[in-house]
């Protein structure tokens, strides 16, 4: 993905050659330093184009200098000075004319008419005089304020016939000039063509700048707004929406709106790729794997499965379909499934005890296996098989036959736990990335219904959603190393009404959405563009770079469940000598 830079600077170059007349506006000194890197990249000689900040090119318009806040302060404080017979000093004038000056400020970038404003000012403060209850009782605080607030006018126009004389002030003072002498800079400059790169909303002298450069000069605007924000109604795309609609420019000429990257798939891959090589000198080859998570759940039992072993668990639930073993016969009638893995190496019946025994530790009724040996079959259950069945079974070969028959994403669990045992030697010594998509909306935990990720995660299909949503999909992705999940992300929902669907479907009522997610919904009414997150574990990426054991290990101070620090005992008890020596005692909560 390109950036809005280079982009902007791909579609210059199709049309522009030549530089040493043109000049590019930004809205930043960094941008600047952004677009000269660019430039250095795509052409090879010639000259570059005349690099300037907004603010340094309102400047050479207005032929006024910036002057910074405290040069500002004296400066008022003379022409205040001037006006007031008793001024107050400069410290207790500081204290208000720097609130002063930013009103000035907004006046003046604004093109307000500074007649009308202090005039509607002092009428306000007027009006607050009059009751139809009585007299005003005016106090002397009271009467001070509103001789100020009379007097604001009087600051503001003495002040700028100063800075006038002078050619020095704030910036609005600056936008305000050059919008009156932007066509006689245009006739010196007539040679010249400007480029306008990365604005969005501008203020008004901003606007009236553009729309005459634009109108009157060979110039181009380059607008930094993604589509996503552009179409439709979203509220960070009315003002260029004005502009177009409002500006003689754009009857002849396009809207340059080249970024689409919201909509556009973000290649973290990459990222993850370069911490690998620079970081570990560790070539990781791309694209990474991906596979959904029921694919993950029949093939491996986990959501986070270590491809490094290439074994996986297999679906033999069209062996039973038909079986008269009951136990199986009813799982299968309630939609669940037989998953199995097959070794070749011949279990004794100790070493089948050990592989009980690790899964009825997380809940299994217990181990189904079947040994296979020279075309025979034999086994707890091996007798209530039927001929077709047998069959079917015989074709894994020499070996054992471990299964577990109940709910597809219950018995997983048991299954990885199974896989790793089994399989532990045949991992190979690789770097095994994968990413796991499209898990389930909702699951049950510990017998209460819970978002499998989070409820601002979006779901894929949202009108199906709305119909089944324990039963949907969220567009939620993990990225998997070696059998460790390194992080997680999510699109978000950006509709209101999409989010608070999702947290009734929850379960949450009425009163608890708006006490806890009202604030958030009210903000998504104001236009969030589409958007998603993602974050890598650094502690965890970190622990499987260096093949430790645990992520403890690679943590300088890890946490415990008795919230102690091992390194340090922190906390602990205090010894008598050292509470005497700062003089501390210990108090019980009584």
């Amino acid at each position: 993905m390109q950036t809005f830079i280079s982009e902007t600077i791909d579609d210059i170059l199709v049309k522009q050659t030549s530089f040493e007349d043109c000049v590019f506006i930004l809205p930043s000194q960094r941008a600047g330093v952004f677009v000269k890197d660019t430039f250095k990249k795509k052409i090879v000689t010639g000259f570059l184009p005349e690099i300037k900040t907004i603010e340094s090119f309102v400047s050479e318009i207005s032929e006024i200098t910036k002057a910074d806040s405290i040069q500002l302060l004296f400066h008022f404080y003379s022409i205040y000075c001037e006006i007031e017979k008793h001024p107050d000093t400069f410290d207790v004038f500081s204290s208000w004319a720097s609130v002063v000056l930013q009103d000035f400020n907004e006046i003046d970038q604004y093109l307000v008419n500074s007649d009308d404003i202090f005039t509607y000012l002092r009428d306000i403060q007027r009006m607050k005089k009059w009751s139809v209850r009585g007299e005003f009782k005016e106090t002397e605080l009271i009467k001070d304020h509103l001789i100020y607030m009379e007097k604001l006018g009087v600051y503001y126009s003495k002040f700028y016939l100063f800075l006038l004389e002078k050619k020095v002030g704030y910036q609005g003072f600056m936008y305000r000039e050059a919008t009156k002498k932007v066509y006689q800079f245009l006739e010196k400059n007539s040679h010249k063509k400007f480029f306008f790169i990365g604005f969005n909303a501008l203020n008004k002298a901003e606007e009236t700048l553009f729309k005459i450069i634009l109108d009157n000069q060979s110039s181009e605007i380059y607008w930094d707004i993604d589509c996503t924000f552009f179409d439709g109604a979203h509220s960070a795309g009315s003002f260029i929406r004005k502009y177009k609609k409002e500006w003689s420019y754009f009857e002849k000429n396009e809207l340059k709106v080249i970024s689409n990257n919201f909509n556009s798939k973000k290649n973290i891959e990459i990222i993850v790729q370069h911490i690998f090589d620079e970081a570990f000198d560790l070539k990781i080859k791309l694209p990474f794997k991906t596979i959904t998570y029921k694919e993950a759940m029949t093939l491996y039992g986990t959501d986070k499965p270590d491809l490094r072993i290439t074994e996986t668990i297999d679906d033999i639930s069209e062996v039973f379909v038909n079986t008269e073993i009951n136990f199986i016969k009813e799982i299968i009638k309630n939609g669940g499934s037989v998953l199995s893995l097959h070794s070749d190496i011949n279990y004794s019946r100790k070493d089948i005890d050990l592989l009980d025994e690790s899964i009825k530790s997380l809940g299994s009724n217990g181990l189904g296996w079947f040994k296979i040996l020279d075309n025979e079959l034999s086994g707890p259950l091996a007798k209530l098989l039927l001929p077709e069945e047998k069959e079917e079974l015989l074709k894994f070969g020499n070996g054992i036959l471990v299964f577990q028959a109940g709910d597809l994403y219950e018995i997983g669990k048991y299954m990885d736990v199974l896989r790793r045992n089994l399989f532990a030697n045949k991992a190979e010594d690789i770097t095994s990335f994968l990413w796991v998509e499209d898990f389930p909306y909702f699951e049950i935990e510990n017998d209460v219904l819970q978002p499998s990720h989070h409820p601002f995660t979006a779901p894929k299909d949202t009108s199906n959603f709305k119909q089944n949503p324990n039963d949907s999909i969220a567009l939620h992705y993990d990225l998997v190393l070696n059998g460790v999940e390194l992080g997680s992300g999510s699109q978000r929902i950006n509709n209101p009404d999409l989010q608070r669907l999702v947290l009734e479907k929850w379960g949450l009522s009425n009163e608890d959405i708006e006490s806890r997610f009202g604030w958030f919904i009210e903000a998504l009414s104001y236009g969030t563009p589409q958007h998603a997150g993602f974050a890598i574990g650094i502690d965890r990426l970190v622990t499987e770079i260096l093949k430790q054991p645990s992520i403890r290990d690679v943590i300088p101070f890890p946490k415990t469940q008795s919230g102690m620090d091992p390194l340090t005992d922190a906390p602990s008890a205090i010894d008598e000598d050292d509470l005497v020596e700062y003089n501390l005692r210990y108090v019980t909560d009584e």
